[in-house]
């Protein structure tokens, strides 16, 4: 299914020689002759701003129906954009955007139903009007209730109050230059990269990972953030809410706040289940806030191999930690050593620019080698060819540009 900025909605067919105007024409198309063209492209032939208006047809497809460029065209060559800022209403069951960018000071909402899914692949979001509008109404780009399907991978967020929220996957991404929250509600992350988030551009609650709701199977894995200031690196919060079964795993943030806060990274609520391994969170503190309502309360909820500024109780000089927390080979920049084999000193996170990272600080070398033993499982550079004691804090990994 063709569509052309010279094509025609009334005498086009769709074909490479008569494409359609518009995407609207082309799903009327697919909707109306659904079993032909489950599993089929609509192609969008020339550079420029595509409209797409939001739109009641619905299409309960089997599969993937995919939105992207002709071949030869660059992901930046071709922009969804409305010409009027508005919602985008795709009721097609499951629905892909491929090699796409899309502008959200354009679009209002990309409202997915509860029940479809949406895959968002080499896509580029980003507002036009920069990270510092915020518009009426605005929570998320893209609806997600339910967490019924919305996939995000080897995609860049940037120029934006929100990025990649409400998403079940969040794979080999990026996210840049964002003044609101970056994976709030994020089931799964994995191998991506945040830089630049200034929670002070506007007034706005700002976090790196933020949940508040009750969550269940959480998954963080291999993520680096550069340059995040005035936001929570780590919130887990909410009223009368759980979170169970969550593994947050090699990451590290490095945040250019002044060192004692606020903002703090934050747990809160009813914790079950939930693992903390080579995380580096220097430059913010952490705290259980045992003094919300409820308290917090841990359940088998552990702390490996980390890198702390420091992790307390909420309440200021309340020395020990909650019932059910363990933690093992952990550092901490300041304050009380907690749990087996704790390691202190000052260590900064460095080379930020680049794909990996390293760090400096008079505490680095307590960290070398001194981790946790982790069976089937050893540092990448520490010679050992299994089973071998890994440092503190995340490895240096490679992850998208």
């Amino acid at each position: 299914m063709h569509v052309s900025l010279n094509g025609n909605d009334d005498t086009g067919e769709g074909s490479r020689a008569m494409p359609f105007r518009s995407i609207q024409r082309a799903f009327i198309a697919v909707t109306d002759n659904v079993s032909r063209y489950d599993g089929s492209a609509i192609i969008l032939m020339d550079p420029g701003l595509y409209d797409m208006k939001g739109q009641r047809l619905s299409a309960e497809n089997n599969l993937w129906i995919t939105i992207r460029p002709d071949k030869g065209l660059h992901r930046d060559d071709v922009i969804i954009a409305p010409k009027i800022r508005e919602n985008i209403r795709a009721k097609i069951r499951r629905l892909r955007f491929s090699n796409l960018t899309l502008d959200f000071s354009k679009i209002g909402l990309i409202y997915k139903e509860d029940s479809h899914w949406q895959w968002y692949d080499n896509c580029r979001w980003y507002q036009s009007e920069g990270p510092t509008v915020s518009y009426q109404g605005q929570y998320w780009p893209v609806r997600n209730v339910g967490f019924n399907g919305l996939y995000v991978t080897k995609s860049v967020a940037e120029d934006m109050l929100y990025a990649f929220t409400f998403c079940n996957l969040v794979r080999d991404s990026l996210c840049r230059n964002i003044t609101g929250d970056v994976f709030q509600m994020g089931r799964m992350v994995v191998n991506c990269r945040a830089d630049g988030v200034d929670g002070s551009a506007l007034e706005h609650h700002t976090d790196l990972f933020q949940w508040w709701q009750s969550n269940e199977n959480i998954i963080v894995y291999g993520v680096k953030a550069t340059n995040i200031a005035g936001g929570q690196n780590f919130f887990f919060g909410g009223n009368d809410v759980s979170y169970a079964n969550v593994a947050v795993v090699n990451v590290a943030v490095h945040n250019t706040q002044d060192r004692f806060g606020p903002p703090y990274t934050q747990f809160q609520q009813a914790h079950d289940h939930v693992l903390i391994m080579h995380v580096s969170n220097p430059g913010q503190l952490s705290f259980f806030r045992e003094d919300g309502e409820p308290p917090y309360t841990a359940h088998n909820v552990k702390f490996v191999n980390c890198i702390f500024e420091g992790l307390s109780l909420a309440r200021w000089g309340v020395k020990g930690l909650p019932d059910g927390v363990s933690v093992e080979s952990c550092h901490f920049i300041r304050g009380e050593l907690h749990g087996t084999m704790p390691s202190t000193g000052e260590i900064f996170i460095v080379d930020e620019s680049g794909s990996c990272f390293s760090y400096e600080g008079a505490g680095v070398v307590n960290t070398i080698g001194t981790g946790q033993e982790i069976p089937g499982f050893s540092h990448p550079n520490d010679g050992a060819a299994e089973h071998g004691a890994p440092n503190r804090g995340a490895f240096a990994f490679e992850v998208v540009e």
